[in-house]
């Protein structure tokens, strides 16, 4: 399993997105993945759709078990 993200790399990539998905920047998940963030495409693909759901990078924590 690949290592995460470090935090400074997250936040960049959140913030891509985001101008990506307001239409201020033309570039594709490829680009981001390799050149800009060094990461996979499914990690942009993956950042993306939380962005969508949650409103930033990270799900929110899912707490199982009892209390």
């Amino acid at each position: 399993m690949a290592p995460n993200l470090p935090k400074i790399k997250r936040a960049e990539l959140e913030c891509i997105v985001i101008s990506k998905l307001k239409g201020e920047e033309d570039i594709t998940d490829a680009d981001i993945a390799q050149t800009i963030i060094g990461c996979s495409d499914q990690s942009v693909r993956n950042a993306r759709s939380n962005i969508l759901k949650f409103g930033r990078i990270d799900a929110p924590l899912d707490n199982v078990g009892r209390p």
